[in-house]
C-alpha cells in the first residue's frame, strides 16, 4: 500500500477548487488471504462460543450507546439492533445495555441513577450496567462480549479497574469473569 502524499484540494480545468480523498486499496496479492480470514472468522468465533457454552459458561453481551440527538424511537431502534446482533450473531445468553453513556465514561459510574426509560422499550435485555456488575459478581464462569472495543470502554485503565472491581466485589468469593471478547 504505497501511495505518494497528494494535495487534497486541486483546481480543475476551469480553475475551480476540487476536493478529493485518497483511496487506499489492498494489493491484489493480499486480497484472497484477507477475504478468507474475514469469511472464516465468524464461524470460528461461533464454534468457540458454542464450546464455551458446553463447558457451562454464560456468555454475556454488553451494548452501549453514546448520547446523541436522535429521537427516542430511532435511538431505541439502534440499540435494539445491537442487542439482536449480540444474540443472533455473537450467540450470547444475556444482554445488558446502557443507552446513554460515552465510551470514556467509567464503567462503574454508568447507570447509577437507576433504570432508564429507554431500557424498558428494548426486547431481551436483562438490565443496565449496574445490573451487569451485580450479575457477574454473583454468578460463575462468565464470558463478556461487546460488539467492539468502544462498546465496552475506550479507557484501558478503566477496563482494568472494572475487572478488579468485579474480582474484589464484596459478594464475590470467586472470580466469575473468565474472559472478555
Amino acid at each position: 500500500m504505497n501511495q505518494e502524499q497528494e494535495r487534497k484540494v486541486l483546481k480543475d480545468q476551469n480553475g475551480s477548487k476540487v476536493r478529493y480523498r485518497v483511496l487506499w486499496t489492498l494489493k491484489d496479492e493480499y486480497l484472497n488471504g484477507i477475504a478468507l480470514l474475514i469469511t472464516e472468522h465468524l464461524p470460528k468465533y461461533q464454534a468457540y462460543v458454542k464450546n464455551l457454552k458446553k463447558n457451562n459458561f454464560t456468555v454475556i453481551g454488553y451494548a452501549r450507546k453514546s448520547p446523541g440527538q436522535e429521537q427516542q424511537e430511532v435511538r431505541v431502534g439502534l440499540v435494539q439492533k445491537m442487542v439482536n446482533k449480540l444474540y443472533d450473531t455473537l450467540l450470547v445468553n444475556r444482554v445488558f445495555v446502557t443507552t446513554l453513556s460515552r465510551a470514556n465514561d467509567t464503567i462503574t459510574s454508568r447507570d447509577t441513577n437507576g433504570k432508564n426509560a429507554q431500557l424498558t422499550l428494548l426486547n431481551q435485555v436483562h438490565g443496565n450496567t449496574q445490573d451487569l456488575s451485580e450479575y457477574i459478581c454473583t454468578s460463575k464462569n462468565n464470558c463478556l462480549v461487546a460488539i467492539d472495543f468502544a462498546g465496552l470502554s475506550t479507557n484501558t485503565s478503566d477496563l482494568y479497574d472494572f475487572i478488579v472491581y468485579v474480582f474484589l466485589y464484596e459478594k464475590s468469593n470467586h472470580f466469575s469473569l473468565k474472559m472478555i471478547f
